[in-house]
């Protein structure tokens, strides 16, 4: 699974941060990521302080199924979510961490400046 990467980005915009994930299949071969539910990827947003500010699985429910799902060899696959900012988020700079929950055990982070 080393050659699975994964990448995320986040883009500030006036009123939500987009967020993309990026899962690429550096490979020579196909590749199996294997699921335990219907969640993919888990994102959490930190303020500057450390504090958890989004989750993106935070009142969500999912399928409690075993699934996989293939990587073809220089395969990319892009998930994206939407942070809608709320009264309370202040401008500053935010941490976004990422993992593809699946048996790959990937991760990544990134960072962005909200000015507001």
């Amino acid at each position: 699974m080393k050659d699975i990467k994964l990448n995320v980005s986040a883009n500030a915009e006036r009123d939500q941060a987009v967020l993309k994930l990026l899962v690429r299949n550096d490979a020579p071969a196909a590749e199996t990521v294997t699921f335990p539910t219907g969640q993919t990827f888990e994102l959490i947003i930190l303020d500057e302080d450390g504090n958890e500010v989004y989750k993106y699985s935070k009142g969500k429910m999912f399928t409690q199924a075993i699934r996989k799902m293939e990587f073809e060899r220089g395969e990319e696959k892009v998930f994206q979510e939407r942070w809608k900012y709320t009264e309370d988020t202040k401008p500053g700079e935010y941490r976004v961490l990422a993992e593809l929950t699946g048996s790959s055990n990937l991760s990544a982070e990134t960072y962005f400046l909200l000015s507001k």
